[in-house]
């Protein structure tokens, strides 16, 4: 008697079981979107201090996503270390490499004297260079800017909102952008002058 009760529960078990086991969600691969890498080692973007910076919102009516290649870069507005305002729309018909950096990162710091190479070396042929500064006194990015001799547009970027709607988690972060202010290359991380070079001749061609 015992036998005939416990086999009907042993089989009611097995069924729940291999029922439950089918509901769980299978694992999805996932891979890098094309022309888009990334250094292994970033510097983690630090905690804001202070009272917030209110900063333009950017003009686009849709919600941000996560730059890739092949989307829109966000259209932004941000003041100069001389109180212009600079808009990336403004570049529209050139090639920019918009860089979020800050004084404190040494991977921003070491790539910099590259950034201001190919940017003498490739100026004339329509490629600009957009530093984002992040969170950071002005003074204090003015006296770095001058001690690097960074010769293109430094912008501030004071409450955080453009690297934010960029979804910028660790930098030096830069996002590169065609004539037509659609996203070639993103890349995460500090660069070698080889590897920004590949990326700015790729995209001037």
């Amino acid at each position: 008697m015992r036998k005939a009760i416990a086999l009907p529960i042993v089989t009611l078990l097995a069924t729940l079981i291999a029922f439950l086991g089918g509901c769980a969600p299978s694992p999805t691969a996932t891979s890098v979107p094309a022309r888009v890498s990334a250094s292994p080692t970033p510097t983690l973007m630090r905690p804001m201090q202070g009272p917030q910076q209110a900063t333009p919102q950017p003009t686009n009516t849709k919600p941000p996503v996560p730059p890739k290649a092949g989307a829109e870069a966000l259209e932004f507005r941000l003041k100069d270390l001389q109180g212009r305002e600079v808009s990336l729309g403004s570049l529209r018909g050139k090639k920019v490499m918009v860089n979020f950096w800050a004084t404190w990162c040494g991977p921003c710091q070491t790539e910099i004297p590259s950034m201001v190479k190919l940017y003498d070396e490739f100026r004339l042929r329509g490629f600009e260079v957009l530093a984002v500064n992040l969170r950071e006194d002005p003074t204090k990015v003015a006296q770095f800017v001058k001690r690097f001799d960074m010769r293109f547009p430094v912008l501030l970027d004071r409450g955080g909102i453009v690297s934010m709607n960029y979804f910028v988690r660790g930098i030096p972060t830069s996002v590169f952008v065609d004539e037509k202010g659609v996203i070639q290359y993103v890349h995460v991380g500090t660069m070698s002058e080889s590897v920004m070079r590949e990326y700015v001749v790729g995209l001037l061609e």
